[in-house]
Parts: structure tokens; C-alpha cells; sequence
């Protein structure tokens, strides 16, 4: 069974209009989440284990988020602050969130930034995997969600660690897996859509909840969101 997920970038600025030539970029550079399991077989050649079906059982509904530009981001540990190199300031204004410094190094929210939902009901996880080429010295902050009954973007959030103070990403490399579990059986089959002001609002209705409430479990959110989200997906 065929269970659609579509998926855009979240490229807000471009129905907010300020700051759209960057938005825009964005867009045109994007690079499509490519089946995991294909993307294991064209990076790890030879590999035994590609021969095992509990990877392909693993790999079932599993994509991985390419990076649609080259960056190189580097840690300023007098500020606690993180720069990227390639970024003009208007773009890294308007793409990074600094989260500053944890326990273990620093952290930022960058892009990707790609926002998936579905009419049926479909649970997606984002994830790093230490099976393919991440990053070095990053590490990623998973999470899972309904993508039927909450609907906001996932990002690329992830710590610089190891005491590492640049790293370096080219066009094309993974950044992080996101996974879906569809009704038993299911094929998750990806639909690239526009990202049009009624999935903005959708968006920025689901992600500004938290300027009211940060601490709301999911379970409310999806009761509260369900008439309005239920009118979206039946446009």
C-alpha cells in the first residue's frame, strides 16, 4: 500500500517577502531526501551487511537529508558563538539559531529546513545514524512526531562536540535520517509540493503555539490542532 507524505521547504520569507532572494536560493538549491537504503548502497560499496534483511527491514521508510550547500561553521569559544563562513549576515540572520554552548559544545538550528505531513496517519522520527558519513564531530538532537496531526518543519539541530572548533559540510553530504511509520504494511512514497501560504499558516500556527505555551505535550497539541489541521489536509 502507497501512503503519500508530501514535503516542501520551509522557506517562510518567501510569502513574508522580506528577506526572499534568500528563501528563493534555498529553494532552488534544495536536494530531495533519498531513500536510505539507496543512499547506503552507493556510499558504503562492498559492505557485507548490505546483504542482511534486517538492514532492509531497518532501512523500510528511512531517508536521508542531504546538505543543499557547502558550509563551513566555526566556534567562537570567547562568545559561545557559532559562524558559518559562506554566509553573508542578511542569510545567517535569517537561516541559523544560535543555541550557544551545552554540556558537551555548542549548538545551532540551520538549514534544511523541510516541513512533511500526510492525510494518513504517519509518525516520523529525525535522527542521526552512526552508519553513514555525518558530519565529523557533530551530533545530532532526534525527535518524532505525527506528521498528520502536527505539522512544522524539521531542521538540522545538532551540537559541535569533541572539543572540535570547525566543521566542514559539502553539497550532497547526509546530514541526518528521517523515518516514517505508516499504517501496517505501508510505502511511504515522498511528493515534493509548493510551499504555499496555506501551509505557511499552517506552519507558523503549529511552531508559534510555544510563544503561549512551550510546554505542552504533544498528545494536547494534537487535540487542540485537530479541526484546523484536519481543514488543512482536506483542501
Amino acid at each position: 500500500m502507497q501512503v503519500p507524505v508530501k514535503w516542501a521547504i520551509c522557506t517562510a520569507d518567501q510569502i513574508n517577502k522580506d528577506g526572499a532572494e534568500v528563501a528563493d536560493a534555498l529553494e532552488l538549491a534544495a536536494l530531495a531526501p533519498t531513500p536510505l537504503f539507496s543512499h547506503l548502497r552507493e556510499t558504503r560499496k562492498g559492505l557485507d551487511h548490505l546483504e542482511c534483511y534486517a538492514l532492509h527491514e531497518f532501512c523500510k521508510n528511512a531517508f536521508v537529508v542531504l546538505s543543499p550547500i557547502d558550509l563551513t561553521i566555526s566556534v567562537n569559544s570567547e562568545t559561545n558563538f557559532l559562524t558559518v563562513q559562506e554566509f553573508t549576515e542578511v542569510a545567517y540572520k535569517r537561516l541559523c539559531h544560535n543555541r550557544g554552548k551545552t554540556d558537551r559544545g555548542y549548538s545551532m538550528t540551520m538549514p534544511p529546513s523541510i516541513v512533511f505531513y500526510s492525510s494518513q496517519d504517519v509518525v516520523m522520527e529525525s535522527m542521526g545514524l552512526s552508519i553513514l558519513k555525518l558530519p565529523k564531530d557533530t551530533s545530532i538532537f532526534p525527535g518524532r512526531y505525527n506528521i498528520s496531526k502536527w505539522i512544522r518543519p524539521v531542521d538540522w539541530t545538532f551540537e559541535i562536540v569533541n572539543g572540535a572548533t570547525e566543521v566542514a559540510v559539502k553539497r550532497g553530504d547526509p546530514l541526518f535520517v528521517v523515518r516514517f511509520f505508516p499504517p501496517v504494511g505501508g510505502n511511504v512514497e515522498l511528493e515534493r509540493v509548493e510551499y504555499n501560504k496555506s501551509l505557511h499558516k499552517t506552519v507558523t500556527a503549529c511552531t508559534g503555539f510555544k510563544a503561549l505555551n512551550r510546554k505542552t505535550p504533544l498528545a494536547k497539541l494534537y487535540d487542540m490542532g485537530n479541526e484546523y489541521i484536519t481543514r488543512f489536509l482536506s483542501k
